[in-house]
């Protein structure tokens, strides 16, 4: 019988780069519509009820 192998480190510490990627640039982008619906909000000025 052969012996059991271990996993290589590299397998036990998986780092998903991708998904982190993803995450930044889904952040940045929430952050940019935001700040683009307050300046069009500030630029048309306060409206009286």
């Amino acid at each position: 019988m052969a012996p059991e192998q271990k996993p290589e480190k590299q397998d036990e510490q998986f780092h998903p780069k991708g998904t982190v990627l993803l995450m930044v640039i889904f952040f940045i982008l929430i952050v940019a519509l935001w700040g683009y619906v307050y300046l069009m909000m500030l630029s048309q000025g306060a409206t009286a009820p």
